[in-house]
């Protein structure tokens, strides 16, 4: 028995053993199979993951060629960078409300251009989820991650994953330029009493501070730059020299924000994200206004019931209040950059000065300034009015020549153009006929006259008169002159006076005048006539346009002299002459044994009108009578201010279009006297004929600027070296928010709404920055929402950059366009840096993908022999983390 229940306990054993390994050989083989699964999944999520990469390189390549193709002087490209149907690739970078709490865009990306107007133009934004449970073609997108729709889906073509699904994208591309640079900008106070930090010259006066604590933090200029400065000393001037215009690569221990920031900048739009803080959020004091209360982590959507309605978003947004203490929710940080950049380039491409803007302090010569300005002319205009043009064109380019030119010699132009005249001379500095001086015998006509002229030098710098001569024209017998000529010893000094008479003796010259000459030949008029009782008939008149001088009914002189100046121009050995001031010799009240002095006006530039009034003895000095009447205020060249230079692009028209020439009749002061209207004598920037040409003239030119831009050890190589033809930090006025462009030199807010509704709603966009002289009073009359309102009042501007405060002249030409000249450095209409996000997925349920990328253009150029050269650069790609 014993035995038979040792065998019967076996084979259970044997059996539970049995059980026991075929059990573990299960589980075995599920491991085997759980691993394989896993495997698999691993493998199938690394393929997944690299087709997801491998779209964002797709969509990257596309971006960087449709940016590349879009470069100036590209066949069919247009200048500007405005979102629209002409840059379907760009994005707008604020949406708008169409309507009470409807909510759109002006444009979305399309680089595909597979939507139409309706989709591209008018996309709602709404509050959709981070995940879409499914997609197709022309759903809307969220691609930038912050909660609201601002793209669609599209399939991308020709590429699917290993299992052949589709692959799908939303892109949403933005101007860096429509935002504030953290790098460049600084600060704006209009009571400054340095002008130089006033008066639109440096990018450092686009009023970044304006983003501290909303305005109101006394200690933010002093922690923004010991944030950007480091160890270095906080010397604005060093900053600007060092940084500013040191694109990329500082020089020295200078610790400007850097890629890290940006990428935080542009996480997800309007999203912070919360475990990481870079320095511009760091600082309590400069970076409030970058982390705030109010500061969203993750996106909105409709289910939250923490915010009263979606529509709560917006107000990150878009900034509808004029008051930013006011409005605490505005987010900042969508409209911060730490890098954007666009280039001195012009709209031709290689055809015209290889492209390049000419820096109007430092052309080659009036030839290139000139055929510049012409190609700046709409093909559309001809005729007379091209004529015009031409002619303006003309002298304008050698009037500017002579002001930068810090010589006195006159520039030439021979156009070479049947429809204008064969030369034009510049005005430079020269003297002028500023008093004549009577002494009359007892016996006129039997006894001797006496005759003298004074010319006087407003310059600053040493004139000689061998180039000059004096004549005297009968203005009955206008082919007999006759002359006083100068030699090289005859030299007016600097802001001094000279005196030719036909008997220095006679007169009474200024002691401290040593500059004489005498000219024995110097007879005003002649032909004393006794009292007759019958007045004569009056002489002949003087030419159209010419008040001729009254004559005694009874007793006079028989003829009348014109007095010129003449001035020999050009090639030395073939000189051309021209007449440079003009004046009538008045007879009327002098009669027997009398003495009479006749001055002008010398005060701002009247000394250029040719009207004498009575004056007292005084030949050799300063004349202190005043006139009245003369309608417009100009400024003259000054060669001892060297190099004398424009300050801003924008102040082009205070440069004359009207110069002296070899006629008669030619002389600026007489045209001026017979202006009627101030365009007659300088640009109108509200004219459309002229608003091109910012298009191809700068003031900012990094490749004379002395300094090693591109920090690669050359400073300066010559003009044809791209890598310093670009600028940082400039304001692209057709794409930046209002609340950016407010931040230009003396720009309200009123103003800048004015600017972005204009843009928006009226002409769709800026193609050049001097279309902004068309915000104007015809727009919206006697308002502040016109960029011309200081010409509209009796008291001037406010403060500076009135450059002739004390002309006794408003309401002109100056007063109406210095807003617009304060801020033309520091504005363009198209941009070179942008911000792409990158929504990629796998199939219409699958897994997705964010990334974003900056992306820089500044190195592509058109090639003259087709295509283009040069690479966009990424200058990051970032994958976007989940919001948490």
């Amino acid at each position: 028995m014993k035995d038979k229940k040792v065998i019967k306990r076996g084979n259970g054993s044997a059996l539970i053993l049995a059980v026991v390994l075929v059990s573990l050989l299960a589980v075995v083989g599920v491991m085997f199979a759980m691993v394989a699964r896993i495997d698999k999944m691993s493998t199938s999520a690394i393929a997944e993951n690299k087709t997801l990469n491998l779209a964002i390189d797709t969509v990257i390549a596309k971006i960087s060629q449709e940016l590349a193709l879009d470069v100036p002087g590209m066949p069919f490209q247009e200048y500007y960078d405005y979102p629209d149907v002409n840059n379907a690739w760009l994005a707008s970078l604020e949406p708008y409300e169409y309507a009470a709490g409807d909510y759109r865009w002006w444009h979305i990306s399309d680089i595909y251009n597979k939507f139409g107007p309706q989709d591209a133009c008018s996309l709602p934004a709404e509050i959709i989820p981070d995940y879409q449970s499914d997609v197709n073609d022309y759903y809307f997108a969220d691609a930038d991650g912050d909660g609201v729709s601002d793209s669609m889906w599209v399939k991308l073509e020709n590429i699917t994953s290993s299992k052949g699904r589709p692959i799908y994208a939303a892109v949403r591309i933005i101007d860096n330029g429509g935002m504030l640079n953290v790098n460049t900008g600084y600060k704006f106070d209009p009571c400054d009493p340095e002008i130089v930090h006033i008066d639109g010259s440096s990018q450092m006066q686009i009023n970044l501070l304006a983003l501290s604590q909303r305005g109101v933090n006394p200690n933010a200029e002093a922690d923004l730059q010991a944030c950007r400065c480091g160890t270095e000393p906080n010397d604005r001037s060093l900053y600007e020299q060092n940084v500013v215009w040191r694109y990329d690569r500082p020089n020295g221990a200078y610790t400007p924000f850097d890629i890290s920031d940006e990428l935080e900048l542009k996480n997800r739009f309007l999203l912070n994200q919360r475990d990481t803080d870079v320095r511009t959020e760091r600082s309590l004091r400069w970076a409030g206004s970058f982390l705030t209360s109010f500061s969203l982590d993750v996106p909105r959507n409709k289910s939250d019931h923490s915010i009263n309605n979606p529509n709560h978003w917006f107000y990150y947004a878009n900034y509808g209040s004029t008051d930013p203490n006011n409005y605490e929710r505005y987010d900042y940080r969508h409209i911060a950059t730490t890098y954007n950049m666009d280039r001195i380039i012009n709209p031709v491409g290689p055809t015209l000065n290889s492209g390049r803007m000419v820096n109007i302090n430092n052309p080659a010569d009036a030839n290139e300034l000139y055929y510049t300005l012409l190609a700046s002319i709409d093909p559309n205009i001809t005729g007379g009015v091209l004529t015009q043009i031409k002619e303006q064109f003309a002298q304008l380019a050698v009037n500017m020549v002579d002001f930068i030119d810090g010589d006195i010699a006159v520039t030439v132009l021979e156009p070479n153009d049947p429809d204008i005249r064969p030369a034009y001379y510049g005005f430079d500095a020269q003297p002028f006929i500023t008093e004549i001086g009577f002494i009359i015998d007892v016996d006129p006509q039997a006894g001797r006259n006496y005759y003298a002229v004074e010319l006087y030098n407003p310059f600053s710098q040493d004139i000689s008169l061998a180039d000059f001569k004096l004549v005297l024209i009968d203005s009955n017998d206008p082919l007999s002159p006759f002359s006083v000529d100068f030699d090289s010893n005859d030299i007016i000094p600097a802001d001094g006076h000279f005196v030719i008479a036909n008997d220095l003796s006679r007169f009474n010259i200024d002691p401290n005048n040593t500059n004489t000459k005498e000219g024995p030949i110097l007879v005003f008029f002649g032909g004393w006539q006794p009292p007759l009782s019958v007045a004569p008939p009056p002489p002949p008149g003087p030419p159209v346009g010419i008040k001729p001088p009254s004559a005694p009914a009874s007793s006079g002189w028989k003829y009348n002299y014109i007095l010129y100046l003449k001035r020999k121009v050009g090639d030395p050995n073939n000189p051309d002459e021209i007449y440079v001031d003009r004046q009538w010799i008045d007879p009327d009240p002098v009669g027997p044994n009398e003495e009479k002095y006749l001055g002008r006006d010398v005060r701002d530039w009247r000394i250029v009108y040719q009207n004498l009034i009575k004056d007292t003895v005084n030949l050799g000095s300063v004349n202190t009578i005043e006139s009245t009447g003369f309608p417009f205020s100009f400024f003259l060249p000054n060669p001892l201010v060297n190099p004398q230079k424009f300050v801003t692009v924008g102040d082009i028209p205070r440069i004359l279009t009207i110069g002296h020439s070899d006629g008669l009749n030619s002389t600026i002061g007489e045209q001026l006297m017979f202006a009627v209207n101030e365009d007659e004598i300088r640009l109108d920037l509200q004219n459309p004929n002229y608003s091109n040409i910012f298009q191809y003239l700068t003031v900012f030119d990094p490749s004379t600027d002395g300094i090693d831009n591109d920090g690669d050890n050359d400073t300066d190589e010559d003009a044809n070296d791209r890598s310093e033809w670009k600028i940082p930090g400039r304001v692209n006025v057709n794409t930046a928010p209002w609340y950016v462009i407010a931040q230009l030199p003396w720009v309200s807010y009123e103003l800048a709404k004015a600017i972005a509704d204009y843009r928006d709603y009226s002409i769709g966009s800026f193609g050049s920055i001097g279309q902004l002289n068309y915000v104007n009073q015809w727009v919206e009359p006697n308002s502040l929402r016109c960029i011309d309102y200081y010409a509209q009042d009796a008291d001037n501007l406010l403060g500076f950059p009135d450059l002739t405060p004390t002309d006794g002249i408003i309401d002109d030409f100056e007063e109406r366009d210095v807003i617009f000249s304060r801020i033309s450095n520091l504005v363009t209409v198209r941009s070179d840096v942008f911000t792409a996000y990158i929504l990629v997925r796998i199939g219409s349920d699958g897994p997705q993908k964010r990334a974003i990328a900056i992306l820089d253009r500044s190195d592509v150029y058109p090639n003259p022999l087709g295509g283009y050269i040069g690479r966009v650069k990424a200058r990051a790609l970032h994958p976007v983390p989940d919001p948490r």
